[in-house]
């Protein structure tokens, strides 16, 4: 079993401001542990940028001047009085509190670094990102703040595409207002070349079997959660790599035989089955990845196969490889993920 994870198999999620901002005041536990999950994890980078750690130290500032003055946070749709026209509040100015302020800001960003891991400086403002987000801006209803979040999610460094990447945030007007004006978005980011990210809502997220709100705390149950997020991690790595997925792995009969085979189901009917140097087999608990060198054949039923192969009518395939007793048992696990060797 491997703990390092090839490069492919993981997941940038780029965390905008309003997750960040929840993260550090523990809005939720949901969320909180959501985060140090996904930060544990061998398969996920966590990504922010130069422009969201700017506009996050604007806004902790003035959550943090409002929680000196009042001792506790805005309530949600309380009206927040207009304190950035003059930075005071029932009397107090700004500056009576900026030391203290400033440096509790810093120590924050110093922590996401440290204990999340957060890359903000993968994500650098450049000058390429001024027309897609001018041009995203005109195109939809979307704001130029909400724009330059997900141009710069995706368009990194001046001469740095990402192939795939999720945008995660708690900002559900953003999101569905992004999801509505999809179309108009891609044709934008088609037009410099941007691939479109995935974007994950943290008030909707689904993983295909649930549905889970991560600003809702209503007893935490700490092992579902993490296999919520397993379940979808594993739905997005499938979505990234599905050029060279192959399927999941299956369990069919108690013979001796079936004991030494390891089954697989490659899931679409059309998909053909084709060789290569070996596989690769993502843990269904993402524990980690296993190679293995392709000195086997493949049998459908009771026949090998020449490839390249294709069976609509049964999808489902078999395979004796030459691995050590505990491997094959753990790749003989039920819903590991099966990728062929690039």
């Amino acid at each position: 079993m491997i703990r390092f994870v090839e490069e492919r198999f993981k997941i940038n999620i780029y965390l905008d401001t309003n997750i960040l901002v929840d993260y550090v005041e523990s809005a939720s536990i949901s969320l909180v542990e959501s985060l140090d999950f996904l930060a544990q994890s061998p398969f996920t980078v966590l990504r922010s940028s130069h422009y969201v750690e700017y506009e996050m130290a604007e806004v902790r500032k003035k959550r943090l001047f409002f929680y000196k003055v009042k001792n506790r946070y805005p309530q949600k749709g309380e009206k927040i009085p207009k304190i950035k026209q003059t930075w005071k509040l029932d009397g107090k100015k700004y500056e009576d509190f900026r030391d203290e302020i400033t440096q509790t800001v810093i120590s924050e960003f110093d922590m996401l670094k440290e204990k999340l891991g957060v890359r903000f400086d993968d994500h650098v403002l450049h000058e390429k990102l001024i027309y897609p987000t001018r041009d995203m801006c005109l195109a939809t209803k979307v704001s130029r703040e909400d724009s330059m979040v997900m141009v710069s999610c995706m368009y990194p460094k001046q001469n740095e595409l990402l192939e795939f990447g999720v945008l995660l945030s708690s900002d559900r007007q953003y999101v569905n207002a992004s999801k509505e004006n999809k179309k108009k978005i891609e044709d934008v980011f088609l037009k410099y070349g941007i691939r479109y990210p995935v974007l994950l809502n943290a008030k909707e997220l689904n993983n295909g079997k649930e549905t889970y709100n991560l600003l809702e705390d209503n007893g935490i149950d700490k092992e579902n959660l993490h296999s919520f997020w397993t379940i979808l991690l594993l739905n997005l790595i499938r979505l990234k790599n599905q050029q060279t997925y192959l399927g999941h792995t299956i369990k069919i009969g108690n013979s001796i035989r079936s004991a030494e085979l390891v089954f697989v189901d490659v899931e679409e009917p059309e998909k053909e089955l084709v060789d290569s140097s070996g596989l690769f087999f993502v843990l269904n608990d993402l524990s980690g990845t296993i190679e293995i060198s392709k000195d086997f054949d493949y049998w459908d039923n009771e026949s090998s196969v020449s490839l390249p192969h294709i069976n609509p009518a049964d999808t489902k395939y078999a395979f004796k490889p030459q691995i050590d007793a505990k491997l094959l048992l753990k790749i003989q696990e039920r819903r590991n993920l099966v990728f062929y060797s690039l």
